[in-house]
């Protein structure tokens, strides 16, 4: 229950930010980027690099809006929604409940995409879906792969031990 809370909650803020109009999401980015940029321009000074890694800052916002806004948000809900359609279901609801994760990731991409094209200053895009639901299976697939080399480590050391019995 708590992994389908947690799920419902990603679920909820991605809807809330996508509803938030252009200018106000675009004062937090720019905000947040703009202090990633300095502190990163900072760190090269440090080093003494001469030349700041980050001289183009509209180029470089647009990126970490891209990378943050919309890769990074996806990336954290397929965490939770993840393990909920991993461990929330018996292995015989295992063979839909995998599909039914990745549904739900596109299906939030266009959602909020979509909701996008009604909020003002705001402009949904299909290259956004895309990087939206690239976080998503960037995280759904680590996890599904870590969860289910443990399953074959698990299985393949209970196997040996119920030969000898």
């Amino acid at each position: 229950m708590i992994l389908l809370a947690l799920m419902a909650i990603f679920d909820a803020v991605l809807i809330y930010e996508a509803a938030n109009p252009g200018e106000m999401s675009s004062g937090k980015s720019t905000a947040i980027g703009t202090v990633v940029a300095e502190t990163i321009n900072n760190i090269a000074a440090s080093f003494g690099e001469k030349q700041p890694p980050i001289t183009d800052m509209n180029s470089f916002l647009a990126f970490f809006r891209k990378l943050v806004g919309h890769y990074g948000a996806f990336l954290l809900l397929g965490i939770p929604s993840s393990f909920f359609f991993l461990i929330g279901f018996n292995n015989k609801s295992l063979m839909w409940s995998v599909p039914v994760n990745f549904v739900h990731g596109l299906f939030m991409a266009a959602l909020t995409e979509f909701i996008q094209l009604f909020t003002p200053g705001r402009f949904g895009a299909w290259s956004d879906i895309g990087i939206d639901f690239a976080g998503y299976c960037t995280s759904s697939v680590i996890i599904s792969i870590v969860f289910v080399a443990i399953y074959l480590t698990r299985g393949r050391q209970t196997l040996p031990a119920s030969k000898d019995c």
